[in-house]
């Protein structure tokens, strides 16, 4: 039985944004064809592959949203296919202010994802549920990554859409 008072494991323990601290990962062909995923460095011999954003390429869409409010804080990530047809996506990626978490993607399953938010990950401002991306500004600094067989790595990332 829950204690009145204790805290939910996915609230944040902070009263203010927390700084970014993780690398955005990055994204290298080994002279083999082999994909690396890498947030420390080039690998020798290596290609980066750029991360497009959502909009520089037309066949996919990455939407989210923060979901759950202060006490059972998520981020939901879809990708959408506007091609209407089977989607090669692989993996889906959030990088948070501390970390990130990844998520692969089983032939067949739909690129839909909820990754759930912890300790300075989770912090917001207000209580809305979900998240109206307000001008205070809390989850700017998440990006979202989503890797398609045929276009490559694809980023999008929070951004302040409501403001009076």
């Amino acid at each position: 039985m829950k204690k009145e008072g204790k805290r939910s494991l996915t609230e944040a323990r902070i009263n203010s944004k927390p700084a970014t601290i993780a690398p955005s990962p990055r994204l290298f062909r080994l002279s083999d064809g082999t994909l690396v995923w890498d947030v420390f460095g080039t690998p020798p011999g290596a290609e980066e592959i750029p991360a497009r954003s959502a909009e520089d390429q037309e066949r996919y869409r990455i939407h989210y949203a923060f979901v759950g409010g202060k006490r059972h804080h998520c981020v939901k990530i879809d990708v959408e296919d506007t091609t209407q047809g089977p989607h090669d996506i692989r993996w889906i990626y959030v990088r948070s202010y501390t970390g990130g978490q990844i998520r692969f993607i089983k032939e067949g399953q739909a690129p839909e994802v909820l990754f759930a938010m912890a300790e300075d990950d989770a912090y917001m401002f207000c209580q809305n549920d979900p998240c109206i991306e307000c001008a205070f500004a809390c989850k700017v600094g998440f990006e979202f990554f989503a890797y398609s067989a045929s276009e490559g790595l694809i980023k999008d990332a929070a951004k302040i859409i409501y403001s009076r």
